[in-house]
């Protein structure tokens, strides 16, 4: 989601040649889309400019995107291959590509989407060779990833050295309702591909980037703190939606006020939809009209059409250059040109996708907590006029909080409950107590998670364990988003369909000296435990990372045959927090 710009920052130039780049680095975003994607960058220097990337390469056209497409020269998956522009001349020699191989970082969300999609259904590509899956599918993303990163070090390779070598950080934009799964598949892929390590790789989602640019442009919107806005940021595959209150203009600041939604119904299919048109309208026409008359015409669409279409009026028209062709005043063939009226391509091309996105918008507006403001909403960024000087100056609006589009929760054992827990569950251990292992949420989906505030929770978790030493605990985290009729149903029991891991908090055990003591005749060993260290990861749109402070009991249960290790928790607490941290441990 980035808007013109140039393909050499002035800053970067200027500061190079006063030798002033100690202590600078560079910033880059990569927006992987389904269907193009773009780069753009900014040095620490001159924060507020931003600079987009209109460079891909020898021979390609000058654009602030380059088509997510590969076609290798086997037409498989293995060998040489050809990406971004290079590809698609490929089809004109009637080769098919890969296409939307993004979305297989997500199968199931994306089946899902694909299911729920008529225009998917009733528009399939005619260029997009059979959807790969699996490992295919992850070579894919690497070797286009790849791509993108050669094409960086190309760029900043025509600068002076200092700056080819100045550190870069690296920002990959994902969809908004991908699961923690999908986000972290995709920076692992993303550093296959050289693409930032660790704390220099940050994976945010689409909308938060709209929000970012379009509220440096809020004067001109009219919107005022206490007031509530949809972002929809209609991409070329997929649309997405989320909603935000504004708590304060200076600084801005921030509060989701819904739970993010979207749905495969972008851009590209209105060519599909236009190409689909054309041959319904040409379909008697015998004058010569063929596949590579469509392949200009949809290319003429999408390259000039589509971004200046408005719908106002109904006698204004479009021209197509179409030379060879013989005129049919019944078609619109004349002089060389196919004229299309504006009403004609309101009605029979934009008409039907809009009102998919209306649909969208619409669901999204009566899902959020607050009113919207009416017509405050922020759709369709795609091109926006930039400063003189050929970069973009934005003030980053800082999210105070966002809506839980998942439940989060951990399983631990609870005393058993004839009246309302499966018997079959039911664990008797040898001190006679009878428990169950029974979910327990400390986040709920639909729920505010404000950023940095410490959010305490109790819990209580026995195993059992090997004999031995104990070397670590392991609590495993899950997320759900399972809906009956009535709305939102957080399972029971960690076996449910509906639960997905998403992480595990483990704690390091060794080397800790844990003194006996008397429990009813038994043995155990008790100890404290000090988490002051982030321990978990959780990114993106929901709780991002996961502090854990306070102190824990734990006691072992040794006994000849077998072991429990029983933890209570005094005070746990939970932090979610925006900056990414790696997993990490300590010891008590």
């Amino acid at each position: 989601m980035f808007f013109g710009g140039t393909s050499i920052s002035a800053g970067l130039v200027l500061r190079s040649r006063r030798k002033e780049t100690k202590g600078m680095k560079v910033i880059i975003a990569i927006d992987f889309g389904t269907t193009y994607s773009g780069i753009a960058y900014a040095n620490t220097g001159e924060a507020d400019k931003q600079t987009v990337m209109r460079n891909w390469g020898r021979g390609t056209p000058s654009d602030d995107k380059v088509p997510t497409i590969l076609r290798y020269d086997n037409g498989g998956t293995t060998g040489p291959f050809k990406w971004g522009f290079q590809a698609r001349k490929q089809l004109r020699k009637g080769r098919k590509m890969h296409e939307w191989f993004k979305l297989g970082l997500c199968p199931e969300h994306e089946e899902r989407r694909a299911a729920e999609s008529e225009l998917s259904r009733k528009y399939p590509s005619t260029t997009a060779l059979a959807p790969v899956t699996g490992d295919k599918d992850e070579k894919l993303v690497v070797d286009y990833l790849s791509r993108l990163k050669r094409r960086v070090d190309e760029h900043f390779g025509e600068f002076d050295v200092r700056v080819y070598e100045l550190p870069r950080k690296y920002i990959v934009i994902v969809p908004a309702i991908w699961d923690h799964w999908e986000q972290d598949r995709t920076r692992n892929y993303a550093q296959r591909a050289g693409i930032g390590k660790g704390s220099w790789l940050q994976i945010i989602s689409e909308p938060e980037t709209a929000a970012t640019f379009a509220l440096d442009r809020m004067p001109r919107l009219g919107l005022r703190a206490g007031n509530t806005f949809v972002i929809c940021d209609a991409g070329g595959g997929t649309v997405d939606l989320t909603s935000y209150t504004i708590r304060s203009l200076d600084p801005i600041s921030l509060a989701g006020a819904g739970k993010r939604s979207g749905g495969l119904r972008g851009s590209s299919f209105l060519n599909r939809i236009f190409a689909n048109c054309l041959q319904h309208k040409l379909r008697d026409y015998y004058g010569g009209w063929d596949q590579g008359f469509l392949d200009y015409a949809v290319d003429e669409f999408e390259r000039r059409i589509k971004t200046e279409f408005t719908g106002d009026g109904d006698n204004g028209t479009y021209t197509i250059m179409v030379h060879g062709l013989a005129d049919s005043h019944r078609h619109r063939i004349i002089g060389c040109s196919l004229e299309l009226s504006v009403k004609e391509l309101r009605e029979n091309v934009f008409k039907e996708a809009i009102a998919k996105i209306q649909g969208l918008v619409r669901n999204q507006i009566a899902t959020t907590n607050s009113a919207i403001v009416r017509g405050a909403l922020i759709a369709g960024l795609t091109r926006h006029s930039k400063d003189q000087d050929g970069v973009f100056r934005v003030r980053g609006p800082r999210v105070e909080s966002r809506i839980a589009g998942r439940s989060y929760g951990t399983c631990a054992y609870q005393r058993f409950n004839p009246k309302e827990d499966d018997a079959s569950r039911k664990q008797r251990l040898s001190t006679g107590e009878d428990l169950i292992e029974r979910m327990q949420w400390f986040v709920n989906e639909g729920h505010s998670i404000q950023d940095r505030v410490l959010k305490p929770f109790e819990f209580e978790k026995e195993q059992e364990v090997i004999m031995g030493p104990i070397q670590e605990v392991v609590i495993h985290i899950y997320s759900s988003e399972t809906r009956d009729a009535g709305g939102i149903v957080e399972p029971k029991y960690s076996d449910d369909p509906g639960l997905r891991e998403c992480a595990q908090l483990k704690m390091d055990l060794r080397d800790l000296e844990l003194p006996i003591e008397k429990y009813n005749g038994i043995d155990f060993a008790s100890f404290e435990y000090d988490h002051s260290n982030p321990l978990l990861t959780l990114m993106n749109g929901s709780p991002r990372n996961l502090d854990v402070a306070g102190k824990e009991r734990a006691r072992t249960h040794i006994e000849p045959q077998f072991s429990y290790m029983k933890a209570t928790t005094q005070d746990w607490v939970f932090r979610f927090d925006n900056a990414p941290q790696q997993l990490t441990g300590g010891k008590g």
